[in-house]
């Protein structure tokens, strides 16, 4: 923790002790702690006005509309809407359980916060467009159990069974297989975001992509405001691209720990 010992040095030396306008952004809640320790211990009895300590998350969260989900809600949610896109995919099992789902439902949700939060210029939806070849699914190292588990969801959750007769013969039916959950995607990902947004609800991946987006409309509650990134050295595009847009408009100091 040297190296937050010598950002509070630091920062309490620029700003001659004066923090208490100051935000400080972590990449975890725990760092804050520290920071609040190591100002104590070089204050002592001295007043001192600490400054705000929050994370990435919470800044975030602080400059979108949106509020966030839980995660049963969401795999959920994910599930309805799961189920009543994949109708008309042959011999799917209509009364898959949400138990049985919610693994998958729980990777899935991944997969939507990262494409939200490092895709520029690319909407999740045309993402899952582009890559419904799936030209990677045979690659034979892929984890056989990823595989399975594909295949499990398209059968139902039945292992073997009809699904499998049905595609006998064909060059590879395991890829056929992922290919009809894939091209789905982009259906699935629309009709869930949708639903959460009638509740004012969304993903951390989506929340963030909305700040993004709507940073010159919300810009002004943050321009009389100091921040200090601290700690940071492995950033989402949309992490990066707050960053920069902040220090376009506010007083903006970065601590970078390699």
């Amino acid at each position: 923790m040297e190296f937050l010992k010598y950002v509070v040095k630091d920062l309490y030396g620029r700003f001659n002790g004066n923090l208490g306008d100051l935000t400080i952004v972590l990449p975890t809640r725990r760092a804050g702690l520290f920071i609040r320790k190591y100002l104590a211990e070089m204050v002592k009895d001295k007043p001192l006005f600490v400054p705000r300590c929050i994370t990435i998350s919470d800044l975030f969260d602080s400059l979108c509309s949106f509020k966030p989900v839980d995660e049963v809600k969401a795999v959920c949610v994910l599930y309805d809407v799961y189920c009543e896109q994949m109708l008309d995919v042959p011999n799917f099992d209509r009364t898959m359980s949400p138990d049985a789902f919610y693994g998958w439902g729980k990777q899935l949700i991944a997969d939507f916060n990262n494409a939200d939060k490092n895709f520029p210029g690319l909407s999740p939806i045309e993402l899952f467009k582009l890559s419904s070849e799936a030209r990677e699914f045979d690659n034979p190292n892929i984890d056989p159990e990823v595989r399975e588990r594909i295949m499990s969801l398209l059968r139902g959750g039945e292992i073997g069974g009809e699904y499998n007769k049905r595609y006998a013969g064909e060059e590879n039916s395991q890829r056929q297989a992922f290919k009809y959950l894939w091209r789905k995607l982009p259906d699935i990902y629309s009709e869930f975001v949708a639903r959460l947004e009638k509740e004012n609800l969304a993903l951390e991946g989506m929340r963030n992509r909305w700040v993004i987006d709507n940073f010159d409309t919300i810009c002004d509650e943050i321009k009389n405001t100091t921040f200090a990134f601290v700690g940071f050295n492995m950033l989402t595009y949309t992490e990066q691209t707050l960053m920069r847009r902040i220090k376009e408009t506010s007083e903006t100091l970065f601590y970078c720990y390699y």
